[in-house]
């Protein structure tokens, strides 16, 4: 069985963070990967740092994409690494996270164990690097995840998901700029509905970088994003949600508001 995993890490003017990012990826246990980053035309100096980690690091598999054209979302840049990598796993990454390094390891035993395509993993949000702590773990805490769950409260973090490729190859990130930054939402529901059930392992594997300026610290537009993405989402057979889509908007609103908000985390 190929267990192979291609991280996939969108790019854009992160020269201050990729560095780090790309150690959370070296310092990891689970030592079967290759890394691939899809710069999406950066106009700072992180395809050259990309490059000088490269040339530091012979030993590793590390592909750098760069775009002729700017995305402006990170859902092209990640739909081109899927379909350039090499491994039946797909690991999402942002340019500004970090793993914890048992997280490839314990994500990839928790798969295997339970017979799963798709698995995430708690996040904390953090601003500043002395706020990571890495927890000694002993005991992984392993929730199931369906569609209904996923449609009451986004339990997925993006940085945190280890899927199979072809599942990612079937349900791809939309790219319409209306889908920008609920293009991910989107698509785990889509891969939800047609699975049977996730799982999640309610320890924390991943730190995601807080920022100003990012559209998802901004609540109401975050709300306005998924109530379009409700709104517009057709199951299999083509019907709507409906008039139900206003139940699971506020449950989606309240939810993000206690963790993201009150908790810092997911």
């Amino acid at each position: 069985m190929n267990n192979l995993i291609s991280i996939v890490i969108p790019n854009y003017n992160s020269a201050l963070y990729i560095n780090q990012t790309l150690d959370s990826v070296l310092k990891q246990t689970y030592k079967y990967f290759e890394i691939i980053v899809v710069d999406d035309k950066s106009s700072d100096n992180s395809i050259s740092l990309i490059e000088d980690y490269i040339k530091e690091n012979p030993n590793i598999n590390i592909k750098l994409i760069c775009l002729n054209d700017n995305y402006g979302m990170p859902a092209g840049p990640r739909n081109i690494g899927v379909e350039s990598a090499n491994g039946s796993w797909i690991a999402f990454l942002d340019c500004d996270d970090i793993w914890h390094p048992l997280k490839l390891e314990l994500q990839m035993k928790a798969l295997i164990d339970n017979n799963c395509s798709f698995c995430s993993s708690k996040m904390m949000n953090f601003k500043h690097s002395n706020e990571i702590v890495f927890d000694e773990i002993f005991n992984l805490k392993i929730n199931r995840i369906n569609f209904q769950k996923q449609l009451l409260k986004n339990r997925t973090p993006t940085s945190s998901i280890v899927v199979k490729r072809d599942l990612m190859l079937k349900f791809k990130f939309n790219e319409s700029k209306e889908y920008f930054s609920a293009e991910d939402f989107d698509c785990w529901l889509k891969i939800h509905e047609n699975i049977k059930n996730s799982i999640k392992i309610n320890n924390t594997l991943l730190f995601y970088r807080v920022a100003d300026g990012q559209i998802s610290g901004n609540k109401f537009r975050m709300i306005l994003k998924n109530y379009m993405v409700l709104k517009n989402y057709r199951f299999n057979n083509g019907e709507k949600l409906g008039l139900i889509r206003y139940y699971y908007l506020a449950t989606q609103g309240l939810f993000a508001f206690y963790y993201r908000v009150m908790k810092k985390t997911l």
